[in-house]
């Protein structure tokens, strides 16, 4: 884990908690599998199947993508700086050294990278089908299994983005919640 205060990618990679991201990659795994196990089963081959999920990810991770900053925006102009002050002195369900505002902050902070990075991979995929480029002789025994392997990548990081919007309504929920108890005065300082 990391120390308080630390920046950049390092920080957040480092703040986000093991368990927090074993029990957010366990869905996405589950789907990706799925439509992998399904592959043999239809007529459509693997790259057209590839092309149909990165255009699909790139309709609607981006409209993802903005509800996730949205509600980032809320939580933290949400409430009183006292509210915030007192959720970055509360402890972290995780971490002792860190604080409750470190956990929902670096839980945005994963959900929005791996929404990026999905956005980005689907956008230069989908521009290098376009190029229509004829692999060398060499690579096409091999073009099945690294469509496959890509395949379940590509489905992997969409689904994560999908499945990221449950935690991100739930924290939403939650500041709220405790937004309303600490001005009642029901949570104390």
């Amino acid at each position: 884990m990391t120390k308080k205060g630390e920046f950049g990618l390092k920080g957040v990679v480092n703040t986000y908690s093991f368990k927090f991201l074993l029990a957010g990659v366990k869905y996405p795994i589950l789907v990706s599998l799925v439509f992998i196990f399904l592959i043999p089963f239809g007529t459509v081959s693997t790259y057209d199947l590839l092309k149909i999920v990165i255009e699909k990810s790139l309709e609607i991770t981006p409209n993802i993508l903005g509800f996730l900053l949205s509600c980032y925006i809320l939580f933290v102009g949400f409430g009183k700086n006292d509210f915030l002050k007192f959720i970055s002195e509360a402890s972290s369900t995780y971490n002792d050294k860190l604080s409750l505002f470190d956990d929902i902050n670096s839980i945005f902070s994963i959900c929005l990278l791996a929404q990026v990075l999905n956005l980005g991979l689907s956008f230069f995929t989908l521009y290098f089908m376009e190029l229509k480029i004829i692999p060398s002789e060499f690579f096409i025994p091999y073009l099945n299994c690294f469509n496959l392997v890509y395949f379940f990548f590509v489905v992997f990081l969409f689904s994560y983005s999908i499945f990221s919007l449950k935690d991100t309504i739930i924290i939403v929920f939650n500041i709220g919640v405790a937004h309303k108890e600490f001005s009642k005065g029901t949570i104390k300082k």
